[in-house]
C-alpha cells in the first residue's frame, strides 16, 4: 500500500494495525462506555421511582394532632389555603402500610374468601383531591356513608374482579392504580382504601393540603404553634410534647431517593472523568498520528484525495476501535446494572435505544476528538510538507 511504502516499518494487517495506542484507547473507551451506560440506567431508574405513582405528591403538606382535634373553620380562613382534605393520614403512613391482615371478603353470590389486605382510612373525597385515576368502577355516592377502593395489586389478589365485592357490609366501587408512599425498595401491597363521610368533619385529627410555597407553610405551622403549643401529655405525666406534628411529602420522598441521588452524582462525575481522559487520549494519539503521516497525507493530497477523505481514513481505524470497545462494554453494564435494579419493585427496561443512543453518543465524542486535528493537518500545502520532510 502506499503507506507501507511510505513507511515500510509500519507493517499493517487487512488495514488495521494494532498498537499500544489503539489497546490504549480501546481501553478508556471500554471504561468510558460502560460508565455512560451505567449512568444512562440510573438516571432512568431514578426518574421512575422519584416520579409520582399513582397520584400527584406536588406540595402536599400533612398536619395532624396528638390528642386534640383542628378546628376545620378557624383552618380556612388561613390566607393562602386551598382545597384539602380531612382524615387522611393514614394514606401516608408508612407503619400501617406493612400490617396487611386477614379480611373477610363476600362476593355477590354470598361467598366468603379470606385475603391479606391493608387497610387505610381516607376521606370520601381523597381522589378528586390526590387526582388518582379511576381503572375501574366509580366514586362514593352521597347516599353511601361507607366504600371501598382497592389498588391494582389487590384486585389481582380478588381474582380480577373486586368491584362489587363487600367487606363488612360496605361495598367495593373502584379500582386505582397501585399507589407509592413508601420508599421504591418496598413492594406494594395488596390495599383497601375505606371511605367514609360523616355528617360533622368541623373537629378532624388530621388535614392534608397542597402548599403552593414555603410561606403559606410558614403560615400554617405559625398558627399551629400558636393554636396548639406544647404541654405536658395527659398519658405520659412529665412529659410535655408538640401539640401537633407535620409532614412534608416531597421531602419524605426526597429522603427515599437520597442513596439513589447520591449514587447518581458519584458516577455522573465518574463519566465526565472518563470522557475527558478518552477525549484527551485520542486527541494526543491522533495529534503523534498527524505528525508521523505528515507526508503520507501530502502524497494523498497530491494524488487527489481531498481532506474529508483523508477525514474518513483516520475515524474508519477509530470507528473499529469504537465499535469493539461497545461491544466489551454493554454486557459488562447489562450484566453489572441487572444486578443492581434487582432491589427495586418497579424498574426500568434495557431497551434497543439505550444502547443505540450510546453508541451514538461515544461515536460522536470520537469524532470531535479528532475531527479538528485532522483536518488541520489534512488542510497543510503538500508542497510545504514535502519540503520540511
Amino acid at each position: 500500500s502506499m503507506r507501507e511504502n511510505i513507511t515500510p516499518e509500519m507493517k499493517s494487517h487487512r488495514g488495521f494495525r494494532l498498537n499500544f495506542s489503539h489497546v490504549a484507547i480501546l481501553v478508556q473507551l471500554v471504561i468510558g462506555v460502560l460508565l455512560i451506560f451505567c449512568t444512562a440506567v440510573a438516571f432512568n431508574q431514578y426518574h421512575l421511582i422519584d416520579q409520582r405513582v399513582g397520584y400527584n405528591r406536588n406540595g402536599l403538606m400533612v398536619f395532624g394532632m396528638n390528642e386534640e382535634n383542628i378546628p376545620v373553620s378557624e383552618f380556612k380562613k388561613l390566607p393562602g389555603v386551598g382545597d384539602f382534605i380531612v382524615n387522611s393520614e393514614s394514606f401516608f403512613s408508612l407503619e400501617r402500610s406493612r400490617n396487611a391482615r386477614p379480611i373477610e371478603v363476600v362476593d355477590k353470590d354470598q361467598r366468603i374468601e379470606t385475603h391479606a389486605l391493608v387497610t387505610r382510612y381516607v376521606s370520601a373525597d381523597f381522589r378528586d383531591f390526590l387526582r388518582i385515576p379511576l381503572l375501574d368502577g366509580r366514586d362514593m355516592l352521597p347516599s353511601e356513608r361507607s366504600a371501598y377502593f382497592i389498588n391494582e395489586t389487590g384486585n389481582r389478589e380478588l381474582g380480577g374482579n373486586a368491584v362489587g365485592k363487600t367487606i363488612h357490609g360496605s361495598p367495593i366501587i373502584g379500582v386505582i392504580p397501585d399507589l407509592q408512599v413508601s420508599s421504591a425498595l418496598e413492594v406494594i401491597q395488596p390495599t383497601l382504601y375505606r371511605l367514609s363521610c360523616h355528617d360533622n368533619e368541623q373537629l378532624v385529627g388530621n388535614i392534608t393540603f397542597r402548599c403552593e410555597n414555603d410561606s403559606i407553610k410558614k403560615r400554617v405551622d405559625d398558627w399551629f404553634s400558636k393554636t396548639f403549643p406544647s404541654r405536658e401529655s395527659q398519658f405520659q405525666p412529665g412529659v410535655n410534647l408538640a401539640g401537633y406534628w407535620s409532614r412534608d411529602i416531597d421531602k419524605s420522598f426526597k429522603e427515599y431517593t437520597k442513596s439513589e441521588r447520591n449514587l447518581l452524582m458519584l458516577v455522573g462525575i465518574m463519566t465526565a472523568v472518563a470522557i475527558l481522559i478518552a477525549v484527551f487520549g485520542i486527541y494526543s494519539m491522533i495529534t503523534l498520528a498527524c505528525n508521523q503521516r505528515r507526508k503520507e497525507m501530502a502524497i494523498r493530497k497530491v494524488n487527489g484525495a481531498k481532506a474529508k477523505e483523508i477525514l474518513a481514513l483516520f475515524f474508519r481505524q477509530y470507528f473499529a476501535v469504537t465499535v469493539a470497545a461497545c461491544l466489551v462494554a454493554f454486557p459488562v453494564g447489562v450484566h453489572v446494572m441487572q444486578r443492581w435494579l434487582e432491589q427495586y419493585t418497579r424498574r426500568v427496561s434495557m431497551e434497543w435505544w439505550l444502547f443505540a443512543g450510546v453508541f451514538v453518543l461515544v461515536v460522536a465524542i470520537v469524532f470531535i476528538s479528532m475531527a479538528f486535528r485532522v483536518w488541520k493537518a489534512a488542510s497543510e500545502n503538500p508542497a510545504e510538507v514535502v519540503k520540511a520532510e
